[in-house]
Order: structure tokens, then C-alpha cells, then sequence
């Protein structure tokens, strides 16, 4: 198969993509606490005990406190390629804690739902120039919420449907920016530049493309290469 009429075409298995999530997980990068300061004020609502009148114990607990949530990946993204586009499965999980204050020097779990299954489209393409890569960045997600674990009472379906809108909110508008930010420098395609035997050999990237297909993406590119002989030094 050939995409364009580039010089060189390979297929990109969806292997090396779930290569390069399993080392942002490993490293925590899916992932990321959210604070009030960071929200649109419309939002900032839920950043507070004051929002929680479902979890009266909570409220008694820590009156007029500050909160702040952590969304995170609790399974490795897996990702398949399909014509449609590029789509990647994981699970969720929001976190919501009561923030350090004068008398209390780390936050504090509250409760956390879960998103078990989540599914998220991301886009990939390729840039060239100095630092060629395949990039990716992950689109709108729609939060299925289930409840998880609770130190303030019962997270029933009244509490699911309160948090349901403004979290997708959260995510879509701060959080996956943010893991967009980290990831978009994306998994690297090597120029060679070295001397060997005597020979200096420099192949670069020129005009990436990718083209996602059924189980695999292809990705066509053009290259520059020379071969001179490598500057010897006079002694």
C-alpha cells in the first residue's frame, strides 16, 4: 500500500503506540490533579465541601473547605486502529480531596467515581524537520461515572447525576489539555547524522504522513541523504 508518493512507506502497528502509553502510565503522566484556580469560574462550584449537601457528613466534617480532584488512569491505555480513526480504551478514576489547610498538611481522599472502559479518539499525525515524530492528541471524552469508595457516606445515583455534566466539564476543558500538553512530543523518528568508517552518513525526514487503516496506520515518508567523506583533523 502507498500513501501519496512518498519515497518510503511503513506500517505502524498498533504495538508501538501502546509501547509509548505504557511508558507515559509508568511514568504517571495520564493523569493529573485539578485545582479550583485552574477551572473556569463556572466551575469552580465544585471545588468546594460547600457542594456537597448528598454527602452531609462530609460537610460536617470539613466545612467551607477547599477540594480539589485528581483524574487518573488505573490501567494502561490500549489503543486499536481502525479507518475511522485511532481510538484508546482505558479505566478512570476522579479523586476528590479535601486540600491541605493550616492544621492539615496533606490532602485527604474523600471519594472516587470510577470510568471503567473508557474510550477516547486520538488523533495522529507526523511532523518533520529537526525533531520528526509521530504525534498524538486525545479528543473529547464522555465520563461514564460509577461509584467508587467513600469515606462521607453512600455515592448513590443522586450523587453519580450531580457530578456527571460539570466533571466531563473539568476533564474536557482543563485535564486533557494538559495530558495533550505532555504527550505531544510524541514518539520519535530518528534522523541518522554519524560518521562511520571514515564516512560521514546524514539521512533525514522530510514530509511525514500517516493514514490510519484497518489494524494498522501507514506512514509514508520522503528522506535526504548524503554520504561525504568525514572531516580529518591535522595534526
Amino acid at each position: 500500500a502507498q500513501i501519496g508518493t512518498h519515497m518510503i512507506t511503513a506500517q505502524l502497528s498498533p504495538y508501538v503506540l501502546n509501547t509509548a502509553f505504557w511508558g507515559f502510565f509508568q511514568q504517571h503522566l495520564v493523569g493529573t490533579t485539578i485545582t479550583k484556580a485552574m477551572v473556569p469560574q463556572a466551575l469552580q462550584f465544585l471545588f468546594n465541601t460547600d457542594a456537597f449537601p448528598l454527602l452531609p457528613k462530609l460537610q460536617k466534617a470539613y466545612p467551607h473547605s477547599e477540594m480539589l480532584v485528581n483524574l487518573s488512569a488505573t490501567s494502561i491505555p490500549t489503543v486499536s486502529i481502525a479507518v475511522s480513526g485511532v481510538t484508546a480504551t482505558l479505566d478512570a478514576k476522579a479523586t476528590f480531596l479535601v486540600a491541605p489547610s493550616a492544621t492539615r498538611g496533606a490532602p485527604l481522599p474523600a471519594f472516587d467515581l470510577h470510568a471503567p472502559a473508557l474510550k477516547a479518539t486520538v488523533k495522529i499525525g507526523a511532523t518533520g524537520g529537526d525533531s520528526p515524530a509521530i504525534t498524538g492528541s486525545i479528543g473529547t471524552v464522555n465520563l461514564e461515572l460509577k461509584a467508587g469508595s467513600s469515606s462521607f457516606g453512600d455515592l448513590g445515583p443522586a450523587v453519580i447525576a450531580f457530578l456527571s455534566k460539570p466533571l466531563n466539564e473539568v476533564l474536557n476543558s482543563v485535564a486533557i489539555p494538559l495530558v495533550n500538553d505532555v504527550i505531544k512530543s510524541g514518539i520519535p523518528i530518528p534522523n541518522i547524522d554519524q560518521t562511520v568508517d571514515g564516512y560521514h552518513i546524514k539521512v533525514a525526514i522530510a514530509n511525514p504522513e500517516i493514514s490510519p487503516q484497518d489494524g494498522f496506520a501507514l506512514v509514508g515518508t520522503d528522506v535526504s541523504a548524503s554520504i561525504t567523506p568525514a572531516a580529518t583533523s591535522i595534526a
